[in-house]
């Protein structure tokens, strides 16, 4: 068992969630080719809805003018995949069961209602701070993030959601995927 994680789940300390959010930012701005943008500080409530219009507005762009759509998408995933082998190695994730607990985690911290069941390899998100910002297809297109996390966290298995809040279902729902 990661003694890291038990701790991170009791209390997650300010310095943890203000590093991982910054390098949550600098990964989006990254593979969106653009600035880190200027946002409230990470412990301030306000931090995850200006993220969510910031990548909103920076979707909307590449979807609408900008580069190709396909190769953010990839940039995402993959700087995505690093920060979640990064929260891995740092976090002593070893198991299934730990890594579904560290994305829960993670994922609150964000304002995510995130939950996974291994057994039947159901994700299910009952409430998300981003869905009164996103559209279904920003929703959509971002989920190239959610994709590369799951899979840098757990060292095996991405998410693909079928149902989203921002599409007017009651709740995320998406299945573990092994490719």
């Amino acid at each position: 068992m990661s003694f890291r994680l038990f701790l991170l789940e009791r209390r997650l300390p300010v310095v943890v969630r203000r590093q991982m959010l910054r390098r949550l930012v600098r990964t989006t701005a990254d593979a969106f080719g653009v600035a880190e943008p200027t946002l409230p500080d990470v412990s301030d409530a306000a931090f995850v809805r200006a993220y969510a219009k910031f990548t909103r507005a920076e979707a909307d762009r590449v979807r609408d003018d900008g580069p190709s759509g396909a190769v953010v998408r990839d940039r995402l995933y993959a700087g995505a995949l690093g920060l979640g082998r990064l929260i891995r190695k740092w976090a002593g994730i070893r198991t299934p069961e730990e890594a579904v607990r560290a994305l829960r985690l993670i994922y609150r911290a964000i304002g995510i209602d995130l939950d996974a069941d291994l057994g039947t390899r159901a994700v299910t998100v009952r409430r998300c701070a981003f869905a009164d910002v996103y559209t279904p297809a920003v929703c959509h297109f971002v989920s190239a993030l959610d994709a590369g996390l799951f899979r840098g966290v757990s060292g095996s298995w991405g998410v693909a959601f079928t149902d989203r809040i921002t599409a007017g279902a009651g709740a995320c729902r998406g299945r573990l995927t092994e490719d």
